[in-house]
């Protein structure tokens, strides 16, 4: 802005020593000339300066021994044989030229008619051009004319203020000189009747100062950025013209506070000279501003500053409301000094942890930008850069050094890759390399500062400048007697791991035995469903996933492959337990990732053979669910062997609308007429087992039991299910 009024003063400086040249007279006789001669007064147009000098610009006189020329003046009077120039009025959208003429006509009049008459002028409603009017003011600055506000003649400058009290009239007053000067403040337009910008162009003249202006509407409250610039821009217009000891006067009033917004100074010492929304910190080393968790925001501010300006955001409190919030503060440097405010805006809370952690971060990279690193990395080791849940750890990415953990010291100095978490989690390496300049969330298990506890965190990281910014939230994660939370979780951790640091890795680490977390275990198989990765039973990596069985040659493996999807799917099968080393009934959670599959799961008991209707129940659902994992062929070929047989139980599978059976161990009774299905009593039991429903039921008949070739009376779970049956029993 302050180049925008020196423009505009360049520009009317020349307009009006185009207002103030006539025609020329007749050249008068050539004289000698001489030395350099002293400035000559601003004079009538068209009368030549004394031998030596050279008047206000006239008609071509003798020369003087090369006088220079005197300020740009009024429109002087006819020359000795000359006409003047009929005058230009400028158009009123010319608003500069219309300003300075205005200001130029009215010098006129006060030489024409005198001082008494142009006063009661300029102080008539007539007199006001729109938004344009005249205000004169005598050698001791008291106002002598100013037709919007009558009530100001006769009284000081000082007594004309606009909103917050800031003092126009002095500053008015105190900017004029014989060359005129632009002053921009805030004002009573009176032809809308609002408060708007008013640039106002002043002459110093006999004494007397003479003066008018134009407005526009600035930036409303509503531009919080725009409308705070302009504040900054007035404190510094007002220091240029009323000096430092008027402007400290003003700026550490309560009236100059503007709802949220207040002018802060600080001296070349960075020694805060005004505050007036907190008046102790006025004669103290701008240090002593702090912020939140003693966040150095004055020491901040003052470094951020520049001649052209700056912007700086961080958390103060807002006089308006009390609170604590988020401020945007815009600084410029300016003959030594910074002129500084800003505007306020709620803050993210902490109950939107996601937004609160970018904000969090994103403060840390201001205060580097301001202060320069030595001074961000001496508040990020300090406990009270600590904010509850949240700190701020600080990567030299390059060096893959830690250089900031408030949270946890011992960490610092040594390899950020080299970080782990429980289980050896190899976060820091995951962090590292999922960094980047747009920011990137990850996840992962770590000590909570606020609780103590290992918790689920989730950290906003980003890369600046050769240098990891990160904080991050906690939230508990599922605990272990949640069972089927906690292995998608487990799961979800491995795919963040390959995501950030990719197949190789990931395998690597899951195959250490830091990686298995009691009955919790990755196994992962690549895109050809090859084993990767399984550290409990490390013979397993390397064979397909078709060749992994369980026991009694249950087709796990196949089953494993042919659930997974991107979506992620149960499965559940007997395997052996890595905590107890006995085979227990496993529930595994797989998920299909860039067609690599991400699996872990947790065991249980299951019913005891002891148990014999149970265990049965829990047999066909097996069958059910290697069908649905295998499909219809594989599942019908598997229980066809004597493999699939575990003791007394075996799986046979009949169609459910013809009653033929097409899976059994014994072969005699593939393919076998339904009208066959009679016990050893001569009871028909084919309509009992061709009866059974989704939800299953049990049949009973007497049979021989293939295992000891006795004829026992047997009990039989069916379920129907996509148009077969699957049954099993036990014989007693």
């Amino acid at each position: 802005m302050r180049i925008l009024i020196t423009a505009i003063l360049v520009l009317a400086l020349a307009l009006t020593a185009v207002a103030c040249t006539g025609d020329e007279g007749p050249a008068g006789p050539e004289g000698e000339r001489g030395g350099v001669g002293p400035q000559g007064p601003v004079g009538p147009m068209g009368e030549s300066g004394p031998a030596g000098e050279r008047g206000p610009a006239g008609p071509t006189g003798e020369s003087g021994p090369e006088g220079e020329r005197g300020p740009a003046g009024p429109t002087g009077e006819q020359g000795p044989e000359g006409e003047p120039a009929p005058a230009v009025e400028p158009e009123r959208h010319n608003v500069v030229e219309y300003t300075v003429a205005l200001v130029n006509k009215a010098i006129e009049k006060y030489k024409a008619e005198g001082l008494e008459d142009t006063v009661a002028y300029y102080n008539t409603p007539e007199s006001i051009d729109g938004q344009w009017y005249v205000f004169i003011l005598d050698e001791n600055d008291v106002w002598l004319s100013h037709a919007p506000d009558p009530s100001l003649v006769d009284q000081p400058a000082s007594a004309a203020v606009g909103p917050n009290n800031y003092p126009v009239g002095e500053a008015v007053a105190a900017a004029a000189d014989e060359d005129g000067e632009w002053f921009s403040y805030t004002f009573t337009n009176p032809a809308t009747g609002g408060v708007e910008a008013k640039h106002s162009w002043m002459v110093e003249y006999d004494g007397l100062t003479f003066g008018s202006g134009w407005y526009e509407p600035g930036p409303s409250k509503s531009d919080q950025a725009g409308y705070t610039q302009v504040f900054v821009e007035q404190a510094i217009g007002l220091y240029d013209a009323v000096g430092l000891e008027d402007t400290l006067a003003y700026y550490n009033t309560p009236e100059s506070i503007d709802g949220e917004w207040y002018v802060f100074i600080f001296d070349p010492d960075d020694t805060m000279i005004a505050h007036a929304a907190t008046p102790d910190f006025v004669g103290r080393h701008v240090s002593y501003a702090v912020g939140p968790n003693n966040y150095p925001a004055g020491e901040a501010v003052a470094a951020a500053a520049d001649e052209d300006g700056e912007w700086f955001s961080y958390t103060f409190s807002n006089p308006a409301t009390g609170s604590v919030e988020a401020k945007h503060s815009w600084m410029v440097e300016y003959d030594g000094l910074t002129f500084g405010s800003g505007w306020y805006e709620p803050g993210s809370p902490k109950s939107d942890q996601a937004a609160y952690t970018q904000a969090f971060v994103q403060r840390a990279i201001n205060l580097y930008d301001a202060v320069g690193l030595e001074d961000t990395l001496a508040y990020y080791n300090t406990p009270e850069s600590i904010d509850g849940q949240w700190y701020v750890f600080i990567v030299d990415d390059e060096e893959d050094v830690m250089l900031a953990l408030a949270a946890n010291q011992s960490l610092l100095g040594q390899r950020a890759s080299g970080v782990t978490g429980p289980n050896n989690y190899p976060m820091g390496a995951m962090g590292m390399a999922v960094a980047d300049e747009d920011g990137t969330w990850f996840s992962y298990a770590f000590p909570n500062p606020a609780t103590g506890s290992v918790d689920e965190k989730h950290s906003w990281i980003v890369e600046y400048d050769g240098l990891l910014f990160g904080s991050g939230w906690y939230e508990p994660g599922p605990p272990k007697s949640d069972q089927a939370a906690y292995t998608q979780a487990f799961v979800q951790s491995a795919i963040n791991l390959y995501d950030a640091v990719g197949f190789e890795d990931t395998v690597a680490y899951y195959n250490t035995p830091e990686s298995i977390d009691g009955q919790w275990y990755m196994f992962i198989g690549d895109e050809n469903d090859v084993m990767a990765a399984h550290a409990s039973n490390s013979d397993l990596v390397g064979q397909s996933y078709s060749e992994i069985t369980a026991p009694n040659n249950y087709p796990s493996g196949a089953g494993v492959a042919g659930v997974a999807d991107e979506d992620g799917s149960w499965f559940s099968y007997p395997f052996a337990d890595p905590s107890t080393g006995a085979v227990s009934f496993k529930h595994s959670w797989m998920v299909r990732h860039d067609g690599r599959i991400f699996g872990s799961g947790w065991y249980e008991d299951g019913p005891s053979k002891s148990d014999n209707p149970a265990y049965t129940q829990a047999f066909v659902q097996r069958a059910i669910d290697l069908y649905e994992a295998i499909g219809r062929d594989a599942t019908v070929e598997y229980y066809k062997t004597q493999e699939s047989r575990d003791g007394q139980w075996y799986v046979f599978i009949v169609g459910a609308e013809d009653g033929i059976t097409i899976s059994h161990p014994n072969p005699i009774f593939l393919g076998r007429d339904p009208s066959l299905r009679i016990d050893a009593r001569g009871y028909f039991y084919g309509d009992d087992l061709l009866s059974a429903t989704e939800s299953g039921r049990w049949v009973d008949y007497v049979l021989e039991n293939l295992e000891t070739s006795e004829v026992q009376q047997k009990h039989t779970w069916a379920v129907r299910h996509d148009g077969l049956i699957f049954a099993s029993g036990w014989y007693e």
